[in-house]
């Protein structure tokens, strides 16, 4: 009678120990498969309207992403940050079976003929795990609250940044013109848009 027991104990244990371990795996793969993300138009607008150049450096668009990130940020959301040095800096923690774990990712900047910046990324430290980047970008994009003109496309290892996606007040848009942050030639496009 009392080996019955045992077995039934043993049977019970390791019955609830697969459904743990199931739905670990479940989060995991779930979390990780990236989703088609539908990008904006990047060709040219092909009209004559005003332009006005203007001239940045990194350090003062770091001031200023470092504002909108900020402005955008929730109590539920992943807490990030982005820093330009040669390249663009994405820095946050991922939360790993009750652990944080360090994640630092690099991309660099190209800029498209609509105005608008794709983010290609370059490298990827997030402690001493080795997960896809795929993976990283889709449970970033699920985790951190992004405004909407920062499009994270995991299938492509990719950030889009629409510029041309933000309001500005009085009709005008925002375009990238360049992004040498080697040599920190930074120049964007203010375009006055006729109504």
């Amino acid at each position: 009678m009392e080996k019955k027991e045992r077995n039934v104990w043993k049977i019970l244990f390791f019955s609830l120990s697969g459904i743990v371990l199931a739905v670990l795996i479940a989060i995991f793969v779930l979390v990780g498969i990236p989703s088609e993300v539908p990008l904006p138009d990047n060709t040219a607008a092909e009209e004559d309207n005003p332009v006005l150049e203007i001239t940045s450096s990194k350090e003062n668009l770091n001031e200023i992403i470092a504002q909108m990130i900020q402005k955008q940020k929730t109590d539920q959301s992943l807490d990030f940050s982005m820093v330009l040095t040669d390249s663009v800096e994405l820095y946050t923690v991922i939360p790993v079976f009750e652990r944080e774990i360090q994640l630092k990712m690099t991309f660099q900047p190209e800029t498209l003929d609509n105005g608008d910046i794709i983010l290609k990324q370059e490298t990827m430290q997030l402690g001493q795990m080795r997960l896809p980047v795929s993976y990283v970008l889709n449970f970033i994009s699920n985790q951190a609250s992004l405004p909407e003109w920062m499009i994270i496309d995991p299938a492509n290892e990719q950030i889009y940044i629409a510029l041309s996606e933000i309001e500005l007040p009085n009709n005008l848009k925002l375009q990238a013109n360049r992004m040498d942050l080697v040599e920190d030639d930074i120049s964007f496009h203010v375009v006055f848009e006729s109504e």
